[in-house]
């Protein structure tokens, strides 16, 4: 049956039959890993997006960030 949708040619050798069938398994394997990477690549679109991740500001948000970046040698407390 998937010999007609590939176009594959008439056996003409012993071992046409296997030959055959590994193309239709690498066609099928191609196939899974095609919906798996689109589905991967959906995902990772959505986890991802620009609006579920705000852009950081420039300095710290925090008291704790401040006293890490004083003790990191940066700007002191205030």
């Amino acid at each position: 049956m998937m010999e007609k949708w590939l176009g594959m040619p008439i056996q003409a050798s012993t071992h046409a039959a296997q030959i055959d069938q590994m193309t239709v398994l690498v066609h099928w394997l191609m196939l899974v890993l095609f919906i798996g990477w689109g589905a991967f690549f959906i995902f990772v679109l959505f986890r991802f997006r620009r609006g579920a991740h705000p852009r950081a500001g420039p300095g710290p948000t925090s008291r704790s960030s401040a006293a890490r970046a004083s003790r990191a040698g940066g700007a002191p407390p205030r």
